[in-house]
């Protein structure tokens, strides 16, 4: 994820969590929540560390839901 830390951050435990699994949207919902604990967003004159906290679990979900679109 970008945005939320001085340099791109992998999310190792989100991806550990969802590795082999069917996502249906109870474990997105767990995932997005896994997400958001495990990144340590940095506030600055852009947006404020919760902000980013709170938007990267949008775009984590928003991301995924193309992704089932798109294999589906």
């Amino acid at each position: 994820m970008g945005s939320i830390a001085p340099i791109p951050l992998r999310l190792i435990n989100v991806e550990e969590f969802l590795k082999n699994k069917k996502i249906d949207d109870e474990l997105l919902e767990k995932a997005i929540q896994k997400a958001r604990e495990e990144i340590k967003p940095i506030g600055d004159v852009r947006a404020s560390a919760e902000y980013r906290r709170y938007i990267s679990g949008i775009l984590f979900k928003r991301a995924f839901e193309k992704l089932i679109q798109k294999n589906n």
